[in-house]
């Protein structure tokens, strides 16, 4: 028997939990002058391990919670879809954190990621005017617009999600038995 209302509450309130941790996570890194999206600075790994630490912690936990308010067993199925769907409920809360971002506390960011683009280009040996680098500079500037920033965001979120979900659902399910007291033959009644 799977508890939809169950999955669905708790996939909501874990995906709002680790939205707002990564949130918040962020916000930490913009604060102290990390948070960079030419990825230039050089502790980003650091960030990005603590962020898949948080992740994998809290969709643990809401599993754990989903079997406590259920029946206590979860499918791979279940699990799958909890674990996607909080990660898909993070990450539209952190999509609109990347446009409070992007839009209002650092409208400028893209030409910031295109000078670090230039200088790496100029760096490697391309010069302005060359085929090379203008193909170059055209494309960063299209695939750092804003919204292609966030669709971009929503897209690698529901990959990592399913990936994350098949990992998570295959070590975490605890399958219900097949047979139970209500399903077996009593031998006195025949």
């Amino acid at each position: 028997m799977e508890n939809k209302g169950i999955l669905r509450k708790t996939a909501l309130n874990y995906g709002i939990i680790m939205g707002g941790v990564a949130i918040a996570l962020s916000v930490v890194q913009y604060a102290t002058g990390q948070f960079d999206m030419s990825g230039q600075t050089s502790g980003r790994w650091i960030w990005m391990l603590i962020s898949m630490a948080v992740t994998v912690t809290i969709a643990i936990m809401g599993a754990k919670k989903y079997k406590t308010d259920g029946d206590g067993y979860m499918n791979f199925g279940e699990g799958f879809q909890l674990f996607f769907t909080m990660i898909i409920y993070s990450t539209l809360l952190t999509v609109v954190w990347l446009a409070v971002y992007m839009f209002v506390l650092e409208p400028g960011y893209q030409e910031v990621i295109l000078d670090a683009t230039h200088e790496r280009m100029i760096e490697s040996g391309a010069e302005p005017g060359t085929v090379g680098y203008d193909t170059g500079m055209e494309w960063t500037e299209k695939m750092t617009a804003p919204l292609f920033m966030l669709l971009i965001t929503i897209v690698q979120s529901a990959i990592f999600a399913a990936i994350l979900g098949l990992i998570l659902s295959a070590f975490l399910k605890n399958n219900r038995p097949f047979f139970n007291e209500s399903t077996t033959i009593d031998s006195d009644t025949e």
